[in-house]
């Protein structure tokens, strides 16, 4: 069983971590978010509903949504007003903590981020940074209430940074590393096809052939 913090240290560390979103006017942030309670045992996998998000911040979603674990939706079937009825703070904070995973490996072992051990599960949760678009949602909700113009009321977006969570295991690619690598791909590749995902597959064994042959990859 995995302890959760208290709804109140959630929505502190939340406002507290993605502070660059908001660096001014913190108290804003405080929006009329529910407060949902997380089930008692995590839905394994995951049950992934896209969130349609208001006129006036679709062009933060995906396809104008974000995409939330069902449990922290109190009605879903409302979709226009669905993004009203989310637990932003508690999806944030599932998200940025990989709770669902942490859950899966604490009954099945560790999966070393592999995500195709984890089978059935909705791989938009992958795709997209969905985190920040969250932050930016809740950016905007808080501009709009307060009728202010949004860089005025919290400053400018912040720069995007690429932060290296691994190890760098190698600065050149040798032969043994784009053998290594090529056979890893060629290995998905037919586990793709074997799934039927014949175009993924193709993707996939092109992407190893380029890898294998080409040596030096420039980048423009």
């Amino acid at each position: 069983m995995i302890l959760l913090p208290d709804r109140l240290t959630v929505k502190e560390y939340i406002i507290k971590e993605l502070s660059q979103y908001w660096p001014k006017h913190t108290e804003i942030v405080h929006l009329p978010v529910p407060v949902l309670s997380w089930p008692e045992q995590e839905p394994l996998p995951p049950i992934m509903k896209s969130v349609i998000l208001p006129e006036w911040a679709r062009d933060i979603g995906v396809d104008g949504c974000i995409l939330v674990p069902s449990q922290f939706i109190q009605d879903y079937e409302n979709t226009s007003i669905a993004w009203k009825n989310t637990d932003w703070f508690s999806t944030m904070f599932w998200y940025l903590n990989c709770f669902p995973e942490r859950v899966y490996e604490k009954k099945h072992g560790v999966i070393h981020s592999y995500s195709y051990r984890l089978k059935g599960w909705d791989e938009r949760i992958w795709d997209y940074a969905w985190v920040n678009r969250i932050a930016l949602f809740l950016r905007r909700w808080a501009a709009v209430r307060a009728n202010k113009n949004e860089t005025e009321l919290f400053g400018p977006l912040p720069e995007p940074h690429i932060l290296l969570t691994h190890d760098l295991d190698a600065i050149h690619k040798t032969f043994s590393i784009r053998l290594k690598q090529s056979i890893f791909l060629f290995f998905n590749a037919l586990r793709l096809m074997f799934n039927k995902q014949l175009k993924a597959a193709v993707l996939k064994t092109t992407h190893a052939m380029k890898f294998f042959f080409v040596q030096v990859i420039s980048i423009d």
